[in-house]
């Protein structure tokens, strides 16, 4: 056995030594006092486990106290190799070993391991930080205001979540958690980012960029029907108003954003001033494009529906 010690600054130096053994789990008992170096030749019973503690006495007679627990633990093993292997003790079961606590044997021992990676050998869930997370679900492509979810597939070993916005939006709900819901409030590029990490650490980042886009509540502001769908966004129902459609017709299609026609509506208007309901009630939410046509020019205009 070997070990390493030192006096306090200005002390008197080390003397001697004193080696204290517990076989397996029982109390300590002295095995040699007054040891002039710090090697000894410890000799066991092939198959054990000890536990090693060394009391130090100074030159001018202090000593250490009496300790009841051990520095260094060790299982003897029987026979001689030239070839030792370093084991790493696996006590969590996970097959990966705990570095800091380590012995060299011919043979592996129960409960050691060759790999010595484990980051929390307490928690055999837990032996090395999250793995990068999949691709970001969620819309990349979105609007001014929309309120959107953005989620990836659960990592196996990871405690937390934790997902950033370089600018443009707030994240509302969800943080620390595979799934959350953005609110986007500012046009421009932005970049969404997230990273599981555990007791290990942080592991790699994924991103996603995000384009977020303006919209008005008004379709072409120089068009001479001043045409308007309000609110927006809606819970389900817009209205939209227009100017001189007198003794003419008004055609109304609603696209969703696969392109799919989901509502038409036509309507002989003989008044100057038009109003009428676009009622998306029962739409699932979503981005939805508004498409009018009069006198067979058509306008158009994004909405979106929400809770």
């Amino acid at each position: 056995m070997q070990w390493s010690a030192k006096d306090d600054y200005n002390g008197s130096g080390i003397k001697d030594y004193s080696l204290y053994y517990a076989d397996s789990g029982g109390a300590f008992i002295l095995y040699q006092q007054n040891i002039p170096n710090t090697t000894i030749k410890f000799v066991g019973t092939p198959g054990k486990t000890y536990c090693f503690y060394i009391v130090a006495k100074d030159n001018a007679g202090n000593q250490e106290q009496i300790k009841d627990t051990c520095e260094k633990s060790a299982l003897l093993l029987s026979g001689d190799c030239t070839d030792q292997v370093i084991f790493y003790r696996d006590n969590d079961g996970d097959s990966y070993g705990n570095v800091a606590d380590s012995i060299k044997a011919c043979s592996q021992p129960a409960g050691y391991v060759t790999n010595n990676t484990d980051c929390n050998d307490n928690d055999n869930l837990i032996n090395s930080i999250p793995s990068q997370p999949g691709l970001i679900s969620g819309n990349s492509n979105a609007l001014l205001n929309q309120i959107l979810d953005y989620s990836i597939t659960p990592i196996t070993n990871a405690t937390g979540y934790n997902w950033q916005l370089s600018s443009g939006g707030t994240i509302t709900k969800g943080q620390n958690t595979p799934n959350i819901t953005i609110n986007w409030t500012t046009i421009g590029n932005h970049i969404l980012t997230v990273n599981a990490f555990n007791s290990c650490g942080n592991g790699p980042v994924q991103s996603q960029n995000d384009t977020i886009s303006g919209i008005t509540a008004n379709i072409n502001l120089d068009n001479k029907y001043q045409i308007k769908i309000i609110p927006n966004p809606s819970s389900g129902y817009f209205y939209l108003t227009a100017k001189g459609l007198n003794n003419k017709t008004i055609k109304v299609e609603v696209i969703n954003i696969l392109g799919q026609k989901v509502k038409k509506e036509q309507q002989y208007v003989t008044l100057y001033d038009f109003y009428g309901l676009i009622d998306l009630k029962n739409m699932i939410d979503g981005v939805y494009f508004i498409r009018v046509y009069i006198d067979n020019i058509s306008y158009q205009k994004t909405v979106i529906k929400q809770k």
